[in-house]
């Protein structure tokens, strides 16, 4: 009554095709009565050790039957859960989702129906995940990243990359309109804060995120067709996150940033390049935490074609539903051999001289 260990434990799902197992489970239970016809049930630790395996989600729809939970007396608790040592992969659709030497710990977890009484909610006192080796699928990518630890209040991730599954060829066969193709590589990713991000009330409520030596490649090719939708400005894209979002300070360092684009008559693609990027944005927001800012500045100093001094200030507010923007920026010194990396291809000219110096300041909406 109040404690067990299993060992070797399978589990196995044919219609689905999920199998995992585990080397051992075991618990400790501070309480478990029935007191007016409920169960109540006061867990002191759950230890879940070698977890290996495929659990592939459901795609059929959940009914919205109201069964309720009357045999349980709300909260259950259960004070500390360990995972240690296990390799699983998640799966939904085709979109596998895969962490190697996974281990977790989660304090307090209190377990509780949602208000209409057919699901369950949870809340976590603290918790922490560590995994040595992160890989996920998607149609056109497999984004991986080396090393994670995410606790409540701090984050990292080192060796995070982005690579497409397609060559541009392709990918440009693939498209049904023009669309961005993305190669990205980032060493560090490292953030401060306060975030909720596995219950279904997710937030984020971060003072600092620090990203260091991003090199970030955009390929677009002008032979599919053109897209006629409207595309919506950077704003209106933070206002669509569902969830609130509020990141004081994000810091991107020492990176690079490279765009290609190509046409049918042209001579392999244009490059434009931004070496030395370093970027500051305050109040990164959805415009849905109460009291805080929905400004959004952003400063950037750069090198443009490895040749000039580059810098941009960049700002609009999440909640104009008008979207206006404005940003201005200047840059001297520029030789118009280095503009040739793009034109040439692209426009098969060249150009000679110096433009000594180019000011822009745009506003829109």
């Amino acid at each position: 009554p109040k404690s067990g260990i299993f060992n070797e434990v399978t589990v196995e799902n044919d219609r689905i095709k999920t199998n995992l197992k585990a080397k051992q489970i075991a618990f400790n239970i501070n309480k478990w009565a029935i007191e007016d016809e409920k169960l109540n049930l006061d867990v002191k630790n759950i230890l879940v050790d070698k977890a290996q395996g495929v659990y592939i989600q459901s795609m059929e729809k959940k009914s919205k039957k109201n069964t309720g939970f009357p045999g349980i007396q709300f909260p259950v608790v259960v004070r500390k859960i360990n995972l240690r040592n296990s390799d699983l992969t998640f799966q939904k659709g085709n979109q596998p989702m895969a962490f190697k030497q996974l281990n977790a710990q989660i304090d307090h977890l209190e377990i509780f129906p949602k208000q209409n009484q057919s699901e369950l909610d949870f809340n976590v006192k603290d918790y922490h995940f560590t995994t040595s080796d992160f890989s996920y699928h998607t149609k056109f990518y497999h984004l991986s990243f080396g090393k994670l630890f995410l606790g409540k209040n701090k984050a990292v991730i080192q060796n995070f990359a982005m690579k497409p599954l397609v060559s541009r060829a392709q990918y440009i066969k693939m498209i049904p309109v023009e669309s961005d193709l993305y190669s990205l590589k980032i060493d560090q990713i490292s953030a401060i804060g306060n975030w909720d991000l596995f219950s279904d009330r997710p937030l984020i409520d971060a003072k600092t995120v620090n990203i260091s030596a991003v090199n970030a490649n955009i390929f677009r090719s002008k032979i599919p067709k053109d897209d006629p939708k409207i595309k919506p400005l950077y704003s209106k894209m933070l206002r669509t996150i569902k969830f609130p979002m509020f990141i004081e300070n994000l810091h991107l360092k020492n990176s690079y940033l490279e765009y290609e684009e190509d046409t049918e008559k042209s001579d392999g693609p244009g490059k434009l390049s931004f070496s030395n990027f370093n970027m500051r944005v305050q109040n990164l927001n959805s415009a849905k935490m109460k009291g805080k800012p929905t400004d959004v500045k952003i400063k950037i100093d750069c090198s443009f074609l490895n040749a000039s001094p580059l810098s941009v200030n960049w700002n609009f507010n999440v909640a104009d539903l008008k979207d206006r923007f404005r940003i201005s920026g200047r840059t001297t010194g520029i030789p118009a051999t280095s503009l040739n990396v793009f034109i040439v291809p692209y426009m098969n000219v060249s150009a000679r001289g110096t433009i000594q110096e180019m000011l822009f300041d745009f506003t829109g909406n």
